[in-house]
């Protein structure tokens, strides 16, 4: 199982082994079409994801994380995961601050294991440019 371990400061992916993804050897083969998944079968092959939040975190509120990051299979037991999201102790801002900075560095954690999945054909990244003389 993977493990990352969130806060505003800092990402840490921690033990354990990524999703495999088998090796490609030789040219592509030619495959008749085949037809779209569902959603509830893409759903279904999504990781699955334990979120861990160490003496109950200030601003780690599951129900808004489960429902803002949709893309994974959230568990209830650590041991039926595939990766385990580990939150500590935030800063001082505001509570809904703290809940919406913590699942969009859960969303860039668990990016990497996504993209390995079947539902990375529906997962969309984005952007948000600067604006123009603004320092970073």
């Amino acid at each position: 199982m993977r493990s990352l371990l969130c806060s505003l400061l800092s990402l840490a992916l921690l033990a354990g082994p990524a999703l495999a993804q088998a090796p490609v050897a030789g040219p592509p083969a030619v495959r008749p079409p085949v037809a779209a998944p569902d959603s509830a079968t893409l759903q279904s092959q999504a990781i699955r994801v334990f979120l861990d939040c160490q003496g109950r975190s200030r601003g780690c509120d599951r129900d808004f994380i489960v429902t803002d990051v949709n893309f994974v299979n959230w568990m209830r037991d650590r041991f039926d995961a595939d990766v385990q999201v580990l939150a500590v102790s935030l800063t001082n801002d505001a509570d809904d601050r703290i809940r919406r900075e913590l699942a969009r560095t859960i969303k860039l954690g668990l990016a990497r294991d996504v993209a390995r999945t079947p539902i990375a054909s529906r997962v969309q990244l984005s952007y948000v440019a600067p604006f123009a003389g603004q320092r970073q």
